[in-house]
């Protein structure tokens, strides 16, 4: 029925809840259940509270119909939420996903394909600052407008860390070249020792990952550091 981009982050969902706004389109969510499958232990959907638009209220049966159409168990929550008042909105939505995750932590897939943009903003908030409190884990997608793909991230990649210059110089010459630590020693005129350390915290940060080939370990840059780039 649609035509399926596969998603590398796309693994086995029984132990994750699927999250999205909905609008007057149930395709994103449905292409969503049609690439990650209905093992979730739980779908949370989430819409204004007002206006009750009876487009919305049709999105919700006709995707409460798919569900049971599989003969899933899978349970399907609507949560309504004040789409006005954006710091009430974000703790509605907080508390719950946090029921609906039974008051811990796990992994999600967050679908941000459709609903308002208040409530997209409102609930993509709200995931980030549950991401520390109860140690939410997943992935983000959000369909690309009058196309079936879509692009996706790690939620935890959302979670913005500080760099220091100095990182930031190691993160640039290792976007021009990957490089071993003693390469890049060379090429940016600072012992290995204070590199490493450096090396040490970006990895600790997710900026940085290790390839070995042979021996010798080469250092790179991973998708999250792109968020801390210029573009070349």
């Amino acid at each position: 029925m649609f035509p399926i981009q596969v998603n590398t982050w796309c693994v086995d969902t029984a132990n994750k809840v699927l999250v999205a706004t909905i609008g007057f389109d149930e395709r994103p969510v449905i292409r969503a259940i049609l690439r990650h499958g209905l093992g979730f232990k739980g779908i949370l959907l989430l819409k204004p509270r007002e206006p009750d638009d009876p487009r919305s209220r049709r999105v919700v049966e006709n995707i409460r119909e798919l569900v049971d159409k599989t003969g899933a168990k899978t349970p399907l929550i609507v949560g309504e939420v004040d789409v006005t008042d954006f710091y009430r909105a974000v703790g509605e939505i907080k508390s719950q996903l946090a029921e609906t995750m039974g008051g811990r932590g796990g992994d999600i897939v967050l679908l941000l394909g459709g609903g308002m943009r208040s409530l997209v903003l409102e609930t993509l908030v709200a995931v980030i600052q549950l991401s520390n409190e109860l140690l939410v884990n997943g992935v983000l997608e959000v369909d690309i407008e009058g196309s079936t793909s879509y692009v996706s991230a790690r939620i935890e990649d959302l979670i913005p860390v500080t760099i220091t210059p100095q990182e930031r110089r190691v993160l640039e010459e290792l976007d021009r070249e990957p490089a071993t630590l003693s390469n890049l020693s060379n090429r940016l005129d600072m012992p290995k020792t204070t590199l490493w350390k450096i090396l040490q915290r970006l990895e600790e940060k997710k900026l940085v990952s290790k390839e070995y080939s042979g021996k010798a370990i080469i250092y790179k840059p991973t998708s999250k550091a792109y968020q801390y780039l210029e573009p070349r």
